[in-house]
C-alpha cells in the first residue's frame, strides 16, 4: 500500500486532479478533498488604462479580446469556449480576438 492510500487526508487543487488520483493510485474518494484555487482583487476588470493600453501595444492588440489562460488539454474544456466564442460572433456581432496560452 502506497503513501499515498495510507494517507487519511490528501489535497488537490481540481476535480479533474481527485479523479486523477482515485484511478491512477487507487486511493478512496472520500479521502480526497479538493480545495479551489481562490484568486484575488487584482484580477479582474482592467481600470488602469495606461497599463491596458502597454499590455495592447506590446502584443499589437488593436481590437477587444477575451484572454483564456490555460493548456490545450481536454479537461481545459476549450471546446466549450470556442462554442461560446461562437455565440459570442452569432448572436452578438462579436468580431474580435482571443487569447489562448499555450
Amino acid at each position: 500500500m502506497s503513501r499515498r492510500q495510507r494517507s487519511n487526508e490528501n489535497y488537490c487543487q481540481f476535480e479533474f486532479t481527485k479523479q486523477c488520483l482515485v484511478e491512477r493510485y487507487k486511493i478512496l474518494s472520500e479521502k480526497i478533498d479538493v480545495i479551489y484555487i481562490g484568486y484575488g482583487p487584482e484580477y479582474g476588470v482592467i481600470d488602469d488604462f495606461d497599463a491596458l493600453r502597454k499590455v495592447k501595444s506590446k502584443y499589437n492588440l488593436t481590437r477587444p479580446f477575451l484572454y483564456f489562460p490555460a493548456a490545450t488539454w481536454p479537461h481545459k474544456n476549450h471546446k466549450t469556449l470556442l462554442s461560446a466564442l461562437k455565440l459570442l460572433k452569432d448572436k452578438h456581432s462579436f468580431d474580435d480576438c482571443l487569447c489562448l496560452q499555450v
